[in-house]
């Protein structure tokens, strides 16, 4: 499996049947309740760069109020997410009790704005809208597969020169469940020095 989604290229690929659902989002502070009926969950995302306009104001020596616009470029995912369920209506009356959809029907529960969230015969479906991504081929297991991707590297700020080389190593982590048993793998680039004495080296 872990093969087959590294060819694919994705940044991010998951899918979780209900107790995973559970789990996963128990992690997050947002855990979905047994009476909306969740049987899976799909999510496909990958990472674009993209230009962000931010817009200022000075004044001039007549204390006149000037625009300035700054152009700097972020990273940001385009990303598809299918939840099945055999009631959709009881899954968006509960993302709107937590007060998860806004005006703009967007699903705030993502940080990553904006989004459309619809609801279809067999489920539910929030997508980006920069750019919309085909939902990936299933496999039918229950998993999740973050690939390393360097624009990822190159927004995350707060890193030190260590973490940063650390963090550039690695190449993916994917969890995975079947039945009883759990299995969490951190794939690092091959190197010279293990980990720890990469660490230490640097």
């Amino acid at each position: 499996m872990i093969s087959k989604l590294e060819k694919r290229g994705y940044f991010i690929e998951a899918e979780l049947d209900k107790d995973n659902i559970k789990r996963v989002t128990s992690i997050f502070n947002k855990s979905i309740s047994d009476s909306t009926q969740i049987n899976s969950l799909q999510a496909t995302a990958t990472l674009q760069q993209v230009n962000d306009t931010i817009v200022t104001y000075v004044y001039d020596d007549d204390f006149n109020e000037i625009e300035k616009k700054t152009i700097q470029k972020i990273t940001e995912p385009n990303y598809t997410i299918s939840i099945k369920t055999s009631a959709p209506e009881k899954v968006l009356q509960y993302f709107q009790d937590k007060k998860w959809i806004n005006t703009q029907n967007h699903f705030t529960a993502i940080p990553f704005q904006p989004n459309i969230l619809e609801e279809k015969a067999d489920g539910i479906e929030i997508y980006s809208t920069r750019k919309t991504i085909k939902p990936s081929f299933r496999l039918n297991g229950n998993y999740i597969f973050i690939k390393n991707n360097a624009l990822l590297l190159s927004s995350l700020k707060s890193l030190n020169s260590k973490e940063k080389s650390v963090f550039s190593n690695l190449n993916y982590i994917f969890y995975g469940n079947k039945n009883q048993d759990y299995f969490v793998r951190l794939q690092f680039k091959k190197e010279n020095l293990p980990l720890i004495l990469r660490w230490q080296n640097d």
